[in-house]
Protein backbone atom coordinates (compact mmCIF):
# COMPACT_ATOMS: atom_id res chain seq x y z
CA UNK A 1 0.00 0.00 0.00
CA UNK A 2 3.13 2.30 0.58
CA UNK A 3 3.79 1.34 -3.12
CA UNK A 4 2.88 2.79 -6.57
CA UNK A 5 2.59 -0.94 -7.41
CA UNK A 6 0.05 -1.69 -4.81
CA UNK A 7 -2.33 2.19 -5.81
CA UNK A 8 -1.93 0.19 -9.36
CA UNK A 9 -3.53 -3.15 -8.33
CA UNK A 10 -5.91 -1.96 -6.39
CA UNK A 11 -6.85 0.36 -9.11
CA UNK A 12 -7.51 -2.32 -11.88
CA UNK A 13 -9.43 -4.61 -9.05
CA UNK A 14 -11.48 -1.52 -8.71
CA UNK A 15 -12.34 -1.22 -12.52
CA UNK A 16 -13.04 -5.07 -13.08
CA UNK A 17 -15.46 -4.74 -9.91
CA UNK A 18 -16.90 -1.88 -11.78
CA UNK A 19 -17.11 -3.24 -15.21
CA UNK A 20 -18.18 -6.50 -13.97
CA UNK A 21 -20.96 -4.57 -11.95
CA UNK A 22 -20.42 -5.66 -8.79
CA UNK A 23 -22.34 -3.29 -5.96
CA UNK A 24 -19.69 -2.29 -3.52
CA UNK A 25 -15.70 -2.72 -2.82
CA UNK A 26 -13.80 -2.49 0.54
CA UNK A 27 -10.68 -2.23 1.73
CA UNK A 28 -9.26 -4.09 4.79
CA UNK A 29 -5.87 -2.64 5.36
CA UNK A 30 -3.13 -4.96 6.54
CA UNK A 31 -0.73 -1.70 7.59
CA UNK A 32 -2.83 0.12 9.85
CA UNK A 33 -1.04 3.44 9.41
CA UNK A 34 -2.02 6.41 6.77
CA UNK A 35 1.66 6.33 5.06
CA UNK A 36 1.65 2.23 4.51
CA UNK A 37 -1.93 2.29 2.42
CA UNK A 38 -1.38 6.10 1.04
CA UNK A 39 -1.58 4.44 -2.62
CA UNK A 40 -3.82 2.36 -2.04
CA UNK A 41 -6.50 5.48 -0.85
CA UNK A 42 -5.34 6.95 -3.83
CA UNK A 43 -6.47 3.93 -6.16
CA UNK A 44 -9.59 4.92 -4.60
CA UNK A 45 -9.48 8.47 -4.89
CA UNK A 46 -9.59 8.14 -8.83
CA UNK A 47 -12.91 6.41 -8.78
CA UNK A 48 -14.57 7.99 -6.07
CA UNK A 49 -12.60 11.70 -5.43
CA UNK A 50 -10.37 12.07 -7.96
CA UNK A 51 -10.68 16.41 -7.98
CA UNK A 52 -10.44 15.87 -4.12
CA UNK A 53 -14.10 16.49 -3.76
CA UNK A 54 -17.08 14.83 -5.52
CA UNK A 55 -15.78 13.53 -8.91
CA UNK A 56 -16.74 10.31 -9.40
CA UNK A 57 -16.37 7.50 -11.53
CA UNK A 58 -20.54 6.97 -13.23
CA UNK A 59 -22.78 4.68 -11.98
CA UNK A 60 -22.81 2.51 -15.46
CA UNK A 61 -19.88 0.96 -16.93
CA UNK A 62 -18.99 0.71 -20.70
CA UNK A 63 -16.79 -0.66 -23.40
CA UNK A 64 -13.58 1.11 -23.53
CA UNK A 65 -10.22 0.06 -25.44
CA UNK A 66 -6.83 0.10 -25.46
CA UNK A 67 -4.48 0.13 -28.37
CA UNK A 68 -2.18 -2.18 -26.28
CA UNK A 69 -4.46 -4.07 -23.86
CA UNK A 70 -1.28 -6.14 -22.77
CA UNK A 71 0.07 -3.21 -20.56
CA UNK A 72 -2.46 -0.80 -20.35
CA UNK A 73 -5.89 -1.35 -18.32
CA UNK A 74 -8.78 0.98 -18.92
CA UNK A 75 -11.99 1.17 -17.66
CA UNK A 76 -14.84 3.50 -18.93
CA UNK A 77 -18.35 4.45 -17.23
CA UNK A 78 -21.09 7.12 -17.55
CA UNK A 79 -24.20 8.52 -15.57
CA UNK A 80 -27.55 6.49 -16.36
CA UNK A 81 -29.26 9.46 -15.89
CA UNK A 82 -27.02 11.65 -18.21
CA UNK A 83 -25.18 9.42 -20.75
CA UNK A 84 -23.98 11.99 -22.56
CA UNK A 85 -22.75 14.62 -20.23
CA UNK A 86 -19.75 13.28 -18.92
CA UNK A 87 -17.77 10.53 -19.09
CA UNK A 88 -15.16 8.96 -17.14
CA UNK A 89 -12.27 7.00 -17.87
CA UNK A 90 -9.39 5.28 -15.79
CA UNK A 91 -6.36 4.37 -17.69
CA UNK A 92 -3.42 2.07 -15.61
CA UNK A 93 -0.01 1.73 -16.84
CA UNK A 94 1.36 -1.44 -15.59
CA UNK A 95 4.66 -1.27 -17.57
CA UNK A 96 7.65 0.49 -16.24
CA UNK A 97 8.41 2.62 -19.34
CA UNK A 98 5.77 5.63 -21.01
CA UNK A 99 3.16 4.04 -22.79
CA UNK A 100 1.20 5.81 -25.72
CA UNK A 101 -2.25 4.51 -26.18
CA UNK A 102 -5.08 5.29 -28.60
CA UNK A 103 -8.37 5.40 -26.40
CA UNK A 104 -11.47 4.03 -28.08
CA UNK A 105 -14.69 4.10 -26.32
CA UNK A 106 -18.34 3.28 -27.45
CA UNK A 107 -20.21 6.08 -26.08
CA UNK A 108 -22.33 7.56 -28.31
CA UNK A 109 -21.54 11.44 -27.65
CA UNK A 110 -18.86 13.22 -28.92
CA UNK A 111 -15.98 14.79 -26.45
CA UNK A 112 -13.88 17.62 -27.49
CA UNK A 113 -11.86 18.28 -23.71
CA UNK A 114 -11.00 16.12 -20.93
CA UNK A 115 -9.46 16.92 -17.47
CA UNK A 116 -6.63 14.63 -16.41
CA UNK A 117 -6.26 13.64 -13.35
CA UNK A 118 -3.23 11.38 -12.56
CA UNK A 119 -1.37 8.80 -9.89
CA UNK A 120 2.53 7.88 -9.77
CA UNK A 121 4.91 7.21 -7.52
CA UNK A 122 5.62 10.89 -7.41
CA UNK A 123 2.24 12.31 -6.91
CA UNK A 124 2.12 14.54 -3.46
CA UNK A 125 1.18 12.99 -0.19
CA UNK A 126 1.28 15.25 3.44
CA UNK A 127 1.88 13.32 6.51
CA UNK A 128 -1.06 11.76 8.23
CA UNK A 129 -2.84 12.37 5.02
CA UNK A 130 -5.30 9.09 4.60
CA UNK A 131 -3.60 8.88 0.97
CA UNK A 132 -1.74 10.45 -1.69
CA UNK A 133 -3.39 12.97 -3.76
CA UNK A 134 -3.90 12.57 -7.92
CA UNK A 135 -2.14 15.62 -9.47
CA UNK A 136 -4.97 17.42 -11.69
CA UNK A 137 -3.15 18.09 -15.12
CA UNK A 138 -3.59 20.43 -18.16
CA UNK A 139 -6.95 19.89 -19.54
CA UNK A 140 -7.30 18.53 -23.08
CA UNK A 141 -8.83 20.41 -25.90
CA UNK A 142 -9.70 19.63 -29.04
CA UNK A 143 -10.58 16.32 -28.93
CA UNK A 144 -12.92 14.83 -31.57
CA UNK A 145 -15.14 11.84 -31.00
CA UNK A 146 -14.87 9.06 -29.72
CA UNK A 147 -11.40 8.26 -29.50
CA UNK A 148 -7.99 10.11 -28.26
CA UNK A 149 -4.41 9.39 -27.89
CA UNK A 150 -2.49 9.88 -24.68
CA UNK A 151 0.58 8.81 -22.95
CA UNK A 152 0.94 7.39 -19.78
CA UNK A 153 3.77 7.78 -17.54
CA UNK A 154 5.02 4.70 -16.52
CA UNK A 155 3.75 2.98 -13.65
CA UNK A 156 0.68 5.45 -12.92
CA UNK A 157 -3.32 5.41 -13.37
CA UNK A 158 -4.86 7.88 -14.91
CA UNK A 159 -8.51 10.01 -14.53
CA UNK A 160 -10.12 11.59 -17.75
CA UNK A 161 -13.44 13.35 -16.96
CA UNK A 162 -14.84 13.82 -21.11
CA UNK A 163 -16.82 16.26 -22.03
CA UNK A 164 -18.67 17.27 -24.55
Amino acid sequence: GADISGGLAQADVLGILGRDDVYAAAFWPLDGTAAGNRFVHAAFRLFRAYDGAAGAFGDTSFSAISSDPAKASVYASHDAAAPLARVVVVAINRGTAPLAIQLRLTAAASFTQAQVYQLTSASAYRAGAPSVIPTHLSDLTGLSGNAFNATLPASSATTFVLLP
